[in-house]
């Protein structure tokens, strides 16, 4: 994982939704519809700023419990298996985030500040 594309991923995506943390590797590598392996690509990414202390996930104003890999699996499991602009479940680029991906995420600064998307 080249540590400037990491850098510059973090950078645009820090703070805000995991939509917008997606989209931004979706563009990066191509989009989703047409190279399958940005889903790999962006939970890798999930798991390299979770294990950086930048990122953690919750939900329902909780924090996920478990070791990263398998809090990472949840989103792996729900992953939808096509993808459907006009269907919520299979929205992948924006609703799906909000109705149906397991948690939502938790980004934390270095004075410890947390801002919860």
């Amino acid at each position: 994982m080249q540590e400037s594309i990491k850098n510059e991923i973090l950078n645009y995506s820090k703070g805000y939704h995991l939509s917008t943390f997606f989209n931004y590797v979706d563009h990066k590598f191509g989009g989703i519809k047409n190279n399958p392996d940005i889903k790999n690509i962006f939970l890798k990414y999930m798991t390299e700023f979770m294990k950086s202390g930048d990122l953690r996930l919750a939900n329902k104003g909780k924090y996920l419990e478990g070791e990263i890999e398998e809090q990472v699996y949840l989103f792996h499991q729900a992953w939808p298996d096509h993808y459907d602009e006009n269907d919520p479940k299979y929205d992948i680029d924006n609703l799906w985030w909000y109705v149906y991906a397991p948690a939502g995420a938790v980004w934390i600064y270095p004075d410890g500040w947390e801002e919860w998307t």
